[in-house]
């Protein structure tokens, strides 16, 4: 359970992958607040978190 008005970061991702992840959770909101569908928003995340990672030369991305 994860209060509507928060995101919650999983302490044992690495500490560089956190601004990542809370940039893919953000826009998993917003486009479900657009009227997207969860499995949508998120595979649009995952791909927009991926090129930002590519752009910021890091090598892994751990999935979850």
């Amino acid at each position: 359970y994860v209060p509507k008005n928060e995101i919650w970061i999983d302490t044992r991702n690495y500490k560089e992958d956190h601004a990542f992840v809370l940039a893919h959770e953000l826009l998993v909101r917003q486009l479900m607040a657009k009227g997207w569908d969860y499995h949508s928003a998120h595979d649009f995340a995952v791909a927009e978190e991926k090129h930002h990672r590519r752009q910021a030369g890091v090598a892994h991305f751990i999935t979850g």
